[in-house]
């Protein structure tokens, strides 16, 4: 029932991707932070794989905008509220630069470090 419920969820929230791919998606998100046996520790990371432009990012930010999450946004001085952050590894150099569409090493790690510091940073999510 909760399964349903988050894909018609999800699907409202933009993603219209399959509906095996939103079944197979929650149940091994539930089956993980709800074990059934309780000395089995909760696992505090997910790994989507799959090829190019398969929808993974997507899944994912339609999944984080069905639970009213807020993204962590680099050009913002506040981040309070932020509950995660995106990180497009194929933006990153090893230098700082003024190209809008790329992010230094070190600007990277220092965002990480703003978020971790942000009153919901030691639960925030980081997405790379």
């Amino acid at each position: 029932k909760d399964i349903e419920l988050a894909s018609r969820d999800l699907q409202a929230a933009g993603y219209e991707g399959s509906t095996d791919l939103k079944r197979r998606f929650f149940e091994t998100i539930l089956s993980q932070t709800r074990p059934t046996d309780s000395s089995r520790p909760i696992p505090n990371s997910q790994i989507l794989f799959g090829s190019t432009s398969t929808g993974k990012t997507f899944l994912l930010r339609s999944l984080f905008k069905m639970l009213n999450l807020v993204e962590y946004n680099r050009n913002k001085s506040n981040n309070e509220d932020a509950d995660y952050m995106f990180i497009n590894v194929a933006k990153i150099t090893d230098q700082k630069t003024n190209d809008p569409d790329k992010i230094s090493i070190d600007d990277v790690i220092a965002d990480i470090l703003d978020l971790l510091a942000q009153p919901k940073g030691y639960r925030a999510s980081i997405v790379f």
